[in-house]
């Protein structure tokens, strides 16, 4: 019995390798391939078997870009422009980007691979996440944008001229003009007419003499009020009326005996006339005796009429 076989037996007594395969030393049938598979194996006779990554006839290609895998079927998820690799389909970010699939920035102050670098940019400025440059804001330049523009420059990288006129001050973010007294205008070219000084002038004199012309007439009005209220024989009674209630009011809380200072020789007469001696003198009012022939009188405008009157 005989035939061809990829498996050799031990005995070759029937036996052998059938056309493009070879025994090896096992005693085994190899397939036989004539150009070498590199990245794989000879699976067939002059066929191979690549390896995870690799393909073509001799396995000496990797997989092209955004593929991956056994014969590169799988395809890459990775995104701004990161490279896939073709073994496991992982992702190889380029510089300013991070996360799984490279799609995440480098947070603020960082930079280049894997964002792994820290970089200082004064006054607002930004830092550039792939070499770490700093981007500046209006007005400033320099490495770590730490410099203000020079005289007379102004805007991204100080590239513009400042157009300012008459000795204006140029602000050196964005080239407007501070005009000194006297100039106008977006570039102060302008000279502002001495009349509207002149006006600006009269307005507040205006203002201050109206203001004094108000304080005049309010004096005026409350000096006449007062005036009048001083000649009013109304207002002046009713002045005096108040002042001789105050007055009585304090002889009632007063709790000293009138004898005792008519004893002592006091002269008990008053403006008001609330006590009046006849015509006999205190001092010649015997020692010990009480005083005689006093009389006591009341105004009518200041008490009422008793009832037993």
């Amino acid at each position: 019995m005989t035939g061809c076989t990829k498996s050799r037996p031990a005995q070759r007594t029937e036996y052998y390798c059938c056309p493009g395969y070879n025994e090896t030393v096992s005693h085994e049938c190899a397939p036989i391939c004539h150009s070498s598979c590199g990245n794989g194996i000879c699976s067939e006779p002059d066929q191979c078997l690549c390896d995870i990554g690799w393909i073509g006839k001799n396995c000496s290609t990797e997989c092209p870009d955004g593929f991956w895998g056994q014969d590169c079927i799988n395809k890459s998820a990775c995104v701004n422009s990161a490279k896939c690799n073709p073994h496991d389909g992982s992702c190889f970010c380029t510089p300013g980007w991070k996360g799984e699939i490279c799609d995440e920035p480098c947070d603020s102050g960082y930079y280049g691979q894997n964002c792994t670098q820290q970089c200082w940019c004064n006054n607002s400025g930004t830092c550039e996440p792939i070499y770490g440059n700093c981007i500046c804001t209006p007005g400033y330049i320099g490495d770590s944008c730490e410099k203000r523009c020079p005289n007379n420059y102004y805007g991204i990288k100080c590239n513009k001229t400042c157009r300012c006129t008459h000795e204006a001050e140029c602000i050196f973010t964005n080239g407007s003009c501070i005009c000194l007294f006297g100039y106008e205008g977006q570039f102060c070219e302008y000279r502002r007419p001495k009349i509207q000084r002149s006006a600006l002038i009269g307005i507040i004199c205006g203002a201050l003499m109206g203001t004094l012309i108000i304080a005049i007439i309010v004096g005026v009005v409350y000096f006449r009020r007062k005036q009048k209220s001083d000649d009013d024989p109304k207002a002046k009674k009713a002045s005096s009326v108040a002042d001789d209630e105050d007055h009585y009011q304090g002889m009632e809380n007063d709790t000293t005996d009138p004898t005792d200072d008519i004893s002592s020789g006091v002269d008990m007469k008053t403006d008001s006339g609330i006590y009046a001696e006849d015509e006999t003198s205190v001092a010649e009012t015997p020692k010990g005796d009480a005083p005689k022939n006093i009389s006591y009188s009341r105004p009518s405008s200041l008490y009422p009429p008793s009832p037993e009157d």
